[in-house]
């Protein structure tokens, strides 16, 4: 009961979800019970309970990227007032809305027009009169700087929490 406290503050601190919180605090135990006989005399219980933990977040942060990453690709997203993704209580859609601010001005409006309106290159060449190439240009750039910046500011969540 003492661990699954501490566990369960701790998730919802990164999760800001009880749902979320929960689900991961018994994945946290499964993993646990799965890999006994893994764990080391070495080390006390509660550091590496929290090191399956945090290996449980991470999970979590991952699958909820790839799922997040398949959103955007069905381009049902709606802007409204900067916000790219709907508000998940989770930190990562704040990532990816923080990525795409750091964007150049014209590299952000092809990322939005492509990504989340579903313009194709030939239609955002055209509204934006600059040549296809550009547009494949400034999309290859912002996928790019996107994915790392989101991976960076995951992993120093991860990491400083």
């Amino acid at each position: 009961m003492h661990y699954h406290v501490k566990l369960y503050n701790f998730f919802l601190k990164k999760t800001k979800s009880d749902d979320v919180a929960s689900e991961l605090v018994q994945i946290t135990f499964i993993k646990l019970w799965r890999f006994r006989h893994t764990l080391s005399e070495k080390y006390n219980l509660d550091t590496q309970l929290f090191n399956i933990a945090r290996t449980s977040l991470i999970d979590y942060v991952r699958q909820r990227s790839l799922l997040n990453k398949k959103f955007i690709n069905l381009g049902t997203e709606k802007i409204s007032d900067h916000k790219i993704l709907p508000d998940y209580s989770f930190e990562l859609s704040d990532y990816f809305n923080q990525a795409i601010k750091t964007l150049p001005p014209v590299r952000k409006k092809v990322f939005i027009l492509s990504r989340l309106q579903g313009f194709s290159y030939q239609e955002i060449a055209n509204l934006l009169s600059i040549s296809i190439n550009t547009v494949e240009d400034h999309m290859s750039k912002a996928i790019r700087h996107i994915k790392t910046v989101t991976f960076e500011l995951a992993i120093l969540f991860c990491f400083i929490f």
